[in-house]
């Protein structure tokens, strides 16, 4: 039962909006704002990673990774943040850079992509022939949050036995309802977690207060997931303002 509100001096409620004391309003609240944030995102989902963020990603990537790679994917590749902290890596890989956005092609090209398909990377996927590509990939990318599972199971249906996938994710990406069966499969799991330290700024130079970390999958891995030391990228921020 709420108790009923009595104005304090100089307040004057609003007819017919009336608050109530005592009340559990959290799951309307919660809703609301989440209808909020989902109006409120930017078009295509796009929100271009930081560079010190991409180049942290890429340099511990390069660090763990377990085979030389012969060609190495961006599946959101965006205006190329990824695409320029591959390249000094790995400069004799192929790099190819597929973005949904028109327009970012030339961009693209310029950060250092091999090559560039202006299209949906899960269309991509379902229409690529692996036997005449190099092997083995590296997939390593921002993926659009709203279509993650999307891109996440993309890529692990044309990877091949033992190659990575990286993805830098928020670290809720563990919760939901929505992805419960994701979670659950037996095969293709999860193989390392690399939380951040630092928060990245993805929009208007402000962090979302979320924490974000780099998720690997192995294909055809069975095991329990690991989480890894944090990433600290504080040489790579002081690099980017400079």
């Amino acid at each position: 039962m709420s108790a009923e509100f009595t104005p304090l001096p100089g307040q004057t409620a609003i007819p017919g909006c009336e608050p109530t004391v005592g009340a559990d309003n959290t799951a309307e609240v919660n809703a609301v704002l989440a209808e909020v944030a989902l109006s409120a995102r930017a078009p295509f989902d796009a929100y271009p990673t930081p560079q010190a963020f991409a180049d942290g990603v890429a340099r511990r990537v390069r660090e763990i990774l377990p085979y030389p790679p012969a060609m190495i994917v961006e599946p959101s590749a965006g205006t190329g943040a990824f695409v320029r902290a591959i390249k000094p890596l790995w400069p004799d890989v192929p790099i190819i850079a597929v973005e949904v956005q028109p327009g970012l092609d030339t961009a693209l090209y310029e950060a250092g992509a091999t090559s560039v398909s202006i299209a949906n990377w899960i269309d991509v996927a379902e229409a690529v022939q692996r036997t005449a590509l190099p092997t083995p990939w590296l997939i390593i990318g921002n993926p659009p949050y709203l279509e993650a599972v999307e891109h996440i199971d993309a890529a692990l249906r044309i990877m091949q036995h033992g190659e990575w996938l990286a993805f830098l994710l928020r670290i809720n990406f563990f919760g939901s309802n929505g992805r419960r069966g994701f979670w659950a499969k037996k095969k293709d799991r999860l193989k390392y977690l690399i939380p951040f330290t630092q928060r990245p700024k993805f929009r208007n130079n402000k962090s979302d207060a979320t924490e974000y970390g780099v998720f690997i999958w192995e294909k055809g891995y069975t095991g329990n997931a690991e989480v890894l030391p944090n990433m600290d990228i504080a040489e790579e921020l002081v690099r980017e303002k400079e």
